[in-house]
């Protein structure tokens, strides 16, 4: 019984005297590269970068090291081994070591090497790992891996062409070369993309245009420099002006408060016309202008159209429909009153067709009038022309018919008495000699006033007493002159 006691003791002593770090499968390693995108790469392109990452699954035993050495393809470059903040990296020639810096782990899914596809070589690309192994101090495990996928078929050309706001002709094709396009305006923008994007690419973007046809080539060079050209004949023609309405628009005979959105006037003309007096001016310098229906007017309604045409060929319509007045054509265009003499006699007032009634003056000597009167038309009737007697009469009428109308002028006369003309000329000339008369009397006597009042006094000389007979015997007699004396006494 001890013996089978001790047998046993030593048995569990055997057995958690065993290393832990005994593991019972051996690990699976993997190589997987993603594209710049994060997906697993696949059908990669030239130029394309991926990022290969080293897995391992979980160990029954955590690890510390992670190791191995890499080759790869001739159609991809080296970028780097990558370094990661978790690990410490050593590296030479085509091997690397991480080593990790915390706490052993017990799995691993780490980015360690990053390639850029460098040609197109038929070949798909390839990574492989040798003497990939991972381990810590009691234990090690190893394998290989490896990733290959293909590269896409890279055919020289584009892949995409077009004109910004406008369609090419005939419609894109990486295969068709030519093209044409029209445009309106000076200035486009080409857009292209190529079938290979490491093709080069020349003749996109803004490109400035002459009027008519501007050929323009965009041009795909690819990595071999061999080139696609495709060629895209672009014309120009200006856009032409739509517009096609009138800033102003006048008729002398009517104003019609014109407006440039208002397309339709009716008016009406007072007096007959054949055609009316229509100014305008376009809004566009570009813009036609027509006048259709301003030719022989009749009586009543009447279409006039102004027509603009823009320069791209539309049109708008101004339309006048314009009412002529009916005209009376039994109104007189002149009438001449001459006496018995050949005479004129003035109307008052001035004749005027529409004016129905007018005032004469003659003498009691004149008897005859002779009245001259001319129509509008030669189809109307006179009545009261010609010598007519005005022996006795106040007023004589004239009357003017034409068809279903008749207009009727009267004429009032008014007498001068014979000889007044006489009498008024005496008249005029008595007061004219009344008024020579009496300046000529108010003349002389303010002269006589005025020297009265300029005179001076003359005083009285005592002449000495002289024997007179003397004077007359023994002398010539002695004659003061009275002049001299008024001026010496005015001396004094």
């Amino acid at each position: 019984m001890k013996k089978r006691f001790y047998v046993g003791l030593v048995f569990l002593i055997s057995i958690f005297s065993l290393p832990f770090t005994v593991k019972a499968d051996n690990p699976n390693f993997s190589l997987v590269c993603y594209d710049s995108s994060g997906k697993v790469a696949n059908n990669l392109s030239v130029k394309d970068v991926i990022t290969c990452n080293v897995k391992v699954d979980s160990l029954e035993e955590n690890i510390n090291v992670l190791e191995g050495k890499y080759s790869y393809s001739d159609n991809l470059e080296l970028v780097e081994v990558l370094e990661n903040s978790a690990w410490n990296l050593e590296k030479s020639n085509n091997s690397f070591k991480y080593t990790y810096k915390n706490n052993d782990i017990d799995k691993i899914n780490i980015a360690v090497l990053k390639f850029r596809v460098k040609k197109d070589d038929g070949n798909a690309i390839e990574v492989k790992l040798n003497n990939l192994l991972v381990k810590n101090d009691n234990k090690e495990y190893s394998d290989s891996a490896s990733f290959s996928t293909e590269i896409k078929s890279c055919v020289n050309g584009l892949a995409s062409l077009s004109v910004e706001d406008a369609t090419i002709s005939p419609k894109f094709s990486s295969n068709t070369l030519n093209y044409t396009v029209k445009v309106s305006e000076p200035t486009i923008k080409i857009n292209a993309t190529t079938l290979c994007n490491t093709s080069s690419l020349s003749g996109t973007g803004e490109k400035e245009l002459e009027e008519g046809e501007n050929t323009i080539k965009v041009i795909v060079t690819a990595e071999d420099g061999s080139k696609k050209i495709y060629n895209l004949v672009v014309t120009y023609e200006p856009k032409k002006s739509d517009v096609a309405t009138l800033d102003e628009l006048k008729i002398k005979e009517k104003d019609i408060n014109f407006k440039k959105d208002t397309f339709e006037y009716d008016i009406d003309i007072e007096n007959q016309t054949d055609k009316l007096t229509i100014t305008y001016k376009a809004t566009s310098s570009k813009a036609k202008v027509e006048v259709k229906g301003n030719e022989d007017l009749k009586e009543g309604e009447n279409t006039i159209k102004v027509i603009v045409t823009a320069e791209d060929g539309s049109k708008k319509e101004y339309v006048i429909t314009a009412n002529i007045a009916k005209i009376d054509k039994s109104i007189l265009e002149d009438l001449i009153i001459k006496d018995d003499k050949g005479n004129d006699i003035k109307l008052a007032p001035t004749f005027k067709g529409k004016t129905k009634n007018y005032t004469i003056m003659v003498t009691n000597k004149v008897t005859t009038l002779d009245i001259e009167a001319t129509c509008k038309d030669d189809e109307c009737k006179l009545d009261g022309v010609g010598k007519v007697s005005i022996k006795d009469k106040n007023k004589i009428e004239i009357k003017v018919t034409h068809g279903e109308n008749e207009t009727v002028y009267t004429i009032n006369i008014r007498r001068e008495v014979t000889g007044t003309k006489e009498k008024k000329s005496s008249s005029l000339w008595l007061i004219i000699l009344i008024i020579i008369i009496f300046l000529i009397f108010t003349g002389i006597g303010t002269y006589f006033i005025m020297k009265k009042k300029k005179s001076p006094k003359i005083k009285k000389v005592k002449t000495p007493e002289v024997d007179l007979h003397e004077d007359i015997i023994d002398n010539e007699p002695y004659l003061e002159d009275p002049d001299t004396i008024i001026k010496e006494t005015h001396n004094e």
